[in-house]
C-alpha cells in the first residue's frame, strides 16, 4: 500500500511538471502585457476564493503583502492601472525576481505559482483585485 502512495505522488510531481511547462512557455514578444491570455468577464467573489487559495500566502489575506514575499496589493497604483485583461496577462506570465520594475527582489511566478489555474481563474483573481482599489 505504501508503495501505491509513492507512484501516486511521483504522478502528481511529474503531471505538475508537465502542466507547469505547458503554462510558463515564452511569449513571442516575452512581454506580459502582450502575451494572449483570451479571458472572459472576472467574477470578484470566485476570485476572492483563488486569492485566498493561491495569492494569500504571498500577498497575505488582507491584501498587504507580506514581508520579503508579496507586495501590497490594496491599494495598489500599478493594479490600479490595469485593465482586467491585462492584470490577467500580468498574474499569467509573473515577473521575475531581477525584473527591472520588481520592487521586491522576489519572484512573481506565473500564475502565482498554480499552472493549474484556468484562464477564468485568473480573470476572476484580477477582478477581486481591481476591486479592491
Amino acid at each position: 500500500m505504501r508503495r501505491t502512495g509513492r507512484r501516486v505522488a511521483i504522478i502528481g510531481v511529474l503531471l505538475a511538471l508537465v502542466l507547469a511547462a505547458c503554462v510558463c512557455e515564452d511569449t513571442d514578444s516575452g512581454s506580459w502585457n502582450s502575451s494572449p491570455v483570451p479571458v472572459g468577464p472576472g467574477d470578484p467573489i470566485a476570485g476572492a476564493r483563488t486569492y485566498t487559495q493561491v495569492c494569500s500566502s504571498c500577498h497575505g489575506a488582507d491584501l498587504q503583502g507580506v514581508d520579503d514575499l508579496g507586495t501590497r496589493l490594496s491599494p495598489s497604483e500599478f493594479i490600479a492601472d490595469q485593465s482586467e485583461s491585462s492584470l490577467a496577462r500580468y498574474i499569467r506570465v509573473g515577473r521575475e525576481a531581477d525584473d527591472p520594475d520588481n520592487v521586491t527582489g522576489v519572484l512573481m511566478p506565473p500564475s502565482g505559482g498554480a499552472p493549474w489555474l484556468s484562464d477564468q481563474d485568473i480573470a476572476n483573481t484580477a477582478a477581486y483585485l481591481l476591486g479592491h482599489q
